[in-house]
């Protein structure tokens, strides 16, 4: 329900038009391109930022900002804006999986690019050129007695025109964007500790990505012969790791800070069991601070969609618990874990 939702709000948002379209686009496809060829992404365009990219078959004038969509070497779409003097605006490749019936969508989907592009980061265009001041009458016809002297030509008319105020390109990973993914993790620690946990994450992106998740692994259950004891791990995690494109998919190297609160909860006679250091601990609830270092492959998809692979390597405070000297359970002092998430991201 939730993410739908956020779909929802995504979609509304991106449709709330902004004046100011009053510029124009050169569009460059090549023509053997077949999915989506050069008509269905000029079609596209015209439909969502009318008046602005100039229609197909129209010659290019100076001034102008050029879009070129082609097709790289992996299948990817490959998106390019520049303005007049050549310098990168926005640039994206898009991973996609041709289809049937794909291939308009495609095109809708490049179009929204350029539109959200458009809108929200926008460009100042040069003003229009004063028009060429009116050519001056031509000089009356001399006396008949005299001979005509030649007449010099008019000067020619200067064209001037202001330089566009500098633009500054986006940076490496694009816009900011927002996502939202739930994961399932596995854990090994020393001492044979193994748990498994699923979570919550909420991420943002720019140059730098940030993740907050939060979650709750698997009980343990400890069986003394002075009762039961169970325990359960709650993991909460911040994350920062630094997106880094590829040709298929993005790398994400980080590092993160963690808190890990363990719960304890006595049976029967079980309340014997104590940890070892009750300082760190409350009302039977035990903290754990750590750190790690992560490593993270992500795969975004053009309806909003993603899959990500994570491993981690961690450390963090660990904790025994003991009944009568002898120790009953204990948490890992070092540890690995394995995770997969998938969410979706806006805008």
């Amino acid at each position: 329900m939730l993410g739908a939702l956020i779909i929802a709000s995504v979609t509304l948002l991106a449709d709330q038009p902004r004046a100011g379209d009053t510029h124009l686009i050169s569009v460059s496809v090549p023509p053997d391109q077949t999915c989506p060829g050069p008509r269905q992404i000029s079609d596209a365009l015209l439909a969502r930022l009318p008046g602005v990219v100039l229609p197909s078959g129209q010659a290019a004038r100076p001034g102008m900002l050029r879009l070129a969509i082609a097709t790289d070497a992996a299948g990817g779409i490959r998106l390019d804006l520049a303005d007049p003097d050549g310098a990168p605006l926005l640039h994206r490749v898009l991973a996609v999986t041709r289809g049937p019936g794909e291939c308009a969508a495609l095109a809708d989907t490049i179009a929204l690019i350029i539109e959200r592009y458009w809108r929200e980061v926008g460009y100042d265009a040069p003003p229009t050129p004063p028009p060429a001041p009116p050519t001056p009458p031509p000089a009356p016809p001399p006396p008949p007695a005299k001979p005509a002297e030649p007449v010099p030509p008019p000067a020619a008319a200067v064209e001037t025109r202001r330089a566009a105020p500098p633009v500054e390109a986006p940076g490496p990973s694009g816009p900011l964007r927002w996502s939202l993914a739930a994961a399932i993790a596995g854990r090994a620690g020393d001492g044979s500790t193994r748990d498994a946990s699923a979570s919550i994450a909420l991420g943002l992106e720019g140059r730098i990505g940030f993740r907050l998740s939060a979650g709750a692994s698997t009980a343990s259950t400890a069986i003394p012969t002075v009762g039961e004891e169970d325990f359960r791990r709650f993991p909460i995690r911040l994350g920062a790791y630094l997106p880094i494109g590829t040709g298929a998919g993005q790398l994400e190297p980080g590092v993160g800070v963690d808190l890990d609160l363990f719960s304890f909860s006595a049976q029967g006679n079980a309340s014997k069991i104590q940890p070892d250091a009750p300082a760190g601990c409350s009302g039977g609830l035990c903290r754990s601070p750590g750190a790690d270092l992560s490593l993270g492959w992500s795969l975004s998809s053009s309806h909003h969609v993603f899959v990500r692979g994570l491993g981690r390597a961690g450390i963090s405070a660990p904790y025994r618990f003991v009944s009568n000297g002898d120790q009953i359970w204990h948490t890992p002092r070092t540890y690995l874990e394995l995770a997969l998430e998938s969410g979706v991201w806006f805008p």
